[in-house]
């Protein structure tokens, strides 16, 4: 009963430090009051669809100041917290300079207000995400480019839904209607279901990091040699022993004791899988709203053609095409 008694209270110990990742992540916490990065997607969503307006407020989310730190780096930063390791660090150092040039390409687009420039922009831009695909998009490991594979895809998804959307105002032509919708429809399809692969992955990495160690050992006591039966739980993401018990070699204590320490044991991992996933829910909020850049701009209830196009000298759009 001693031992039991014993086990109980090393969990409690060790079950509010789980909920923080072995330790108090204020980086994290930080981050995840950020309602610029929840809403990257969500905002442009929830707009009425105008000229250069999704792509523009893409842009300014990702680069705009956050506490002294641009939001894409931030990100990075997070990210690199949360999974230490799943990360190439070289991998992400050469991501980070095609970042630079996707954002100056970006920043032409956003300020031009002509539209055949614009469409010129536009262009060049999603040739160039055609070209950085497979350096952001592994899908065979898309989880060792998590932080820059969301911003990259929002950024993908939202230019092949401007293309979509204005080809007419862009080009003076809508002729490739029906390409452009399967483009975004396959885009959409295709890194949705990388993204819920990633977090299955991660979490699977995480999870796989809390080992449940038993053993044996005999020990003299007085005349008599005695076996003891022990437990332990390592966690190597904290690099730590979370749990430990043992027993003395009745066979009641010893089922008792091993079915109590596996029952806390399957109650800390209980509580890691919470919070590491909300973490990762954190760092992959923008992927859940990619499919609302493929409903609402295809939805039923609004006509192909029924949508706006910039006054002269304005990226701001009214009339119909």
């Amino acid at each position: 009963m001693r031992n039991l008694v014993l086990l109980a209270l090393l969990f409690s110990s060790v079950s509010a430090s789980a909920g923080a990742q072995c330790g108090d992540h204020t980086e994290s916490v930080n981050f995840q009051q950020g309602a610029d990065y929840r809403g990257l997607v969500s905002g442009v969503v929830g707009t009425v669809p105008a000229v250069g307006s999704a792509l523009s407020g893409v842009t300014k989310v990702l680069w705009q100041d956050n506490s002294q730190q641009q939001l894409m780096d931030a990100l990075v930063d997070y990210v690199n917290r949360v999974v230490p390791g799943m990360i190439a660090q070289e991998h992400a150092r050469i991501l980070q300079e095609h970042v630079a040039g996707l954002r100056s390409l970006l920043n032409d687009y956003n300020q031009t207000t002509d539209p055949v420039q614009k469409g010129q922009y536009l262009t060049a831009l999603l040739a160039l995400l055609d070209e950085l695909e497979p350096e952001f998009f592994d899908p065979r490991v898309p989880e060792r480019t998590m932080a820059h594979f969301v911003a990259f895809g929002s950024i993908r998804l939202v230019a092949l839904r401007e293309q979509y959307l204005f080809a007419r105002v862009y080009y003076g032509s809508d002729a490739d209607r029906v390409l452009h919708e399967a483009k975004l429809r396959t885009a959409v399809a295709t890194y949705r279901q990388a993204a819920v692969a990633m977090r299955g992955r991660v979490m699977d990495w995480r999870m796989g990091m809390i080992h449940l160690n038993q053993g044996s050992a005999s020990k003299l006591s007085g005349r008599f040699m005695n076996m003891y039966h022990w437990w332990n739980t390592h966690d190597d993401f904290c690099d730590t022993t979370v749990l430990s018990a043992s027993s003395s070699n009745n066979s009641g204590a010893i089922r008792d004791a091993g079915a109590t320490f596996r029952q806390h044991t399957g109650e800390y991992r209980q509580k890691v899988s919470s919070s590491f996933g909300a973490e990762l829910d954190t760092i992959l909020k923008p992927t859940q709203d990619w499919q609302k850049l493929l409903d609402t701009a295809v939805a039923p209830t609004q006509p192909p053609h029924a949508l706006a196009q910039p006054s002269q000298g304005s990226n701001v759009a009214v009339g119909t095409l």
